[in-house]
């Protein structure tokens, strides 16, 4: 209530924002991401089994519910043999982290999201296309018509989930057009420098009055 400005950077901080007492100094900005200008890195293309990194962390996973989408990716990866490789990994070092991003093919992220997180984006920024929160309210708020990079999950809504994860990573061509509107989506809606100058068009408004 004392704030000069709110600066919600996901979508479902600002819904928890979005009151009337607040409308005046409510502004969303994105997270920013550096999208690597190397792109030869990204594996754009599928080669083989789909790779699927699962990436846990032992002290978060109770609210980032990664194990629970892996064990759906196990299912379908045993209903199709030779078809999906999963990968897990727990608590590896960060640039350890940034490399099995580089050589996977999809990475499930978090289960209790609307949108994508810093993780989300930093595995979007590499090629790699994400198992997470991506929620048409999300893509409406932003006023994104097109692209649709997240293969989007949800709580307690296994066959929902499961019919996502099916129509993805059993189809390598979808794969690779979700990996490009991945790059596409970062670099449009979470560029660092256009994220500066948004703070800096904001900061100029408060100063202002």
């Amino acid at each position: 209530a004392k704030a000069d400005a709110l600066l919600p950077c996901l979508y479902e901080y600002y819904v928890c924002y979005d009151l009337p007492e607040y409308h005046r100094k409510l502004h969303y900005l994105p997270l920013p991401m550096e999208v690597p200008t190397v792109t030869n890195k990204c594996r754009l293309k599928v080669e083989g089994p789909v790779r699927v990194l699962v990436g846990i962390q032992k002290e978060r996973d109770y609210v980032k519910g990664a194990s629970l989408i892996a064990a759906l990716v196990d299912k379908i990866a045993a209903e199709n043999p030779g078809l999906i490789k999963v990968r897990r990994v727990v608590d590896v070092p960060y640039n350890e982290y940034l490399t099995m991003l580089d050589e996977a093919d999809v990475l499930i992220d978090q289960l209790y999201s609307y949108t994508p997180s810093m993780n989300s984006l930093a595995a979007m920024a590499h090629g790699t296309v994400v198992i997470g929160g991506g929620e048409e309210e999300f893509y409406e708020f932003i006023g994104e018509k097109t692209l649709r990079p997240i293969i989007n999950v949800r709580p307690e809504q296994d066959e929902y989930n499961l019919k996502a994860l099916r129509g993805a990573l059993l189809c390598p061509e979808k794969i690779e057009d979700m990996k490009r509107q991945g790059l596409e989506f970062v670099r449009k809606h979470h560029d660092y420098l256009k994220v500066s100058r948004m703070y800096i068009d904001v900061y100029k408004k408060v100063l202002e009055g």
